[in-house]
């Protein structure tokens, strides 16, 4: 992408601000921490529900969605969490 945008140069120090935790790689959790955030409270919630393996999606999306009122039906937006 840095020789793409002609700033190759800077590619290192670019990948430094990137990587807070200096693994050497870039995380969803470095490029936006609060979706990481969303993402297992969401997987939490999924796995509560969870039965068996074979939960058809519609029956899950049900019952994640139990008691909650959707400014679209059929999906679920950040803030509904």
């Amino acid at each position: 992408i840095c020789h793409a945008l002609k700033c190759r140069e800077h590619a290192p120090e670019y990948w430094s601000e990137l990587d807070s935790g200096r693994g050497g790689v870039i995380s969803l959790f470095e490029l936006d921490p609060e979706a990481v955030a969303a993402l297992v409270k969401f997987r939490s919630r999924v796995l509560m529900l969870i039965e068996n393996n074979s939960v058809e999606t519609e029956t899950l999306f049900a019952k994640v969605t139990f008691n909650m009122k959707l400014i679209t039906p059929g999906r679920m937006e950040l803030h509904e969490f």
